[in-house]
């Protein structure tokens, strides 16, 4: 009697892809590869969003909502990293709320490696002023981007106007010998002008004390403009 063989399935096979070849340095920073998108651009990235999440914390307690998800948009994410350490904290309600995040940066080089990585956010490319608030998020958040703006105030109000309840923004203040790419210095009088509010000074591990003399952060809010006619 032959022997029955026994049915075998047919094999699936998953092409994984190298982080070396999910991550490639834009053309004229080579000095960014890969080791330094693990060691110092997704560590810094985290530690802002750490910085950010008292100040967020409290915000989502003036919603008063619990039932649905709280749409968040985390504009020049970056590597992505901050907004997943968002979304993975909030992916459920054992923190009182759900959120569901959006992340946003100008630059495709990270794309992959994030979709790849931080599977639990919306990794999108584009420009912020492209957004308009005919779908806002709740909040939007902006983290360390504000300073390299030619107009911040005029940025400032555009991302107003793509939340309907805050904006959460984050950044250098009072920035003696600014890095290259900072064009403007966020201090007493730009806030002011801004209408800034909740303003809170922060001495961020993230904002190396070894680089940057004496190194603070600013941290406030702007009230949400989308929806309200002018």
């Amino acid at each position: 009697m032959a022997t029955k063989r026994p049915w075998v399935p047919w094999k699936r096979y998953t092409i994984v892809e190298t982080d070396e070849a999910l991550y490639i340095p834009k053309p004229n920073e080579p000095q960014n590869d890969l080791h330094w998108l693990n060691t110092a651009s997704i560590p810094q990235s985290v530690q802002f969003m750490i910085d950010c999440l008292p100040t967020l914390r409290r915000l989502l307690g003036r919603f008063g909502r619990y039932d649905v998800p709280i749409r968040v948009l985390d504009v020049g994410t970056g590597s992505g990293a901050g907004a997943s350490l968002l979304a993975t904290l909030y992916s459920g309600q054992i923190l009182g709320y759900t959120l569901k995040v959006d992340a946003l940066d100008r630059a495709p080089h990270v794309q992959r490696y994030a979709r790849a990585k931080f599977p639990m956010i919306n990794y999108m490319i584009g420009e912020a002023w492209d957004l308009r608030g005919d779908r806002p998020w709740e909040v939007v958040i902006c983290s360390h981007l504000i300073e390299h703006m030619d107009d911040p105030i005029g940025f400032a109000r555009h991302l107003q106007s793509l939340a309907s309840q805050w904006v959460l923004i984050y950044a250098p203040y009072n920035e003696t010998n600014p890095i290259p790419g900072h064009k403007v210095i966020l201090d007493n009088d730009l806030l002011a002008k801004m209408g800034a509010q909740d303003v809170e000074i922060i001495a961020s591990p993230g904002w190396n004390p070894l680089v940057h003399k004496d190194p603070k952060c600013v941290l406030f809010t702007l009230p949400g403009t989308a929806g309200i006619k002018g």
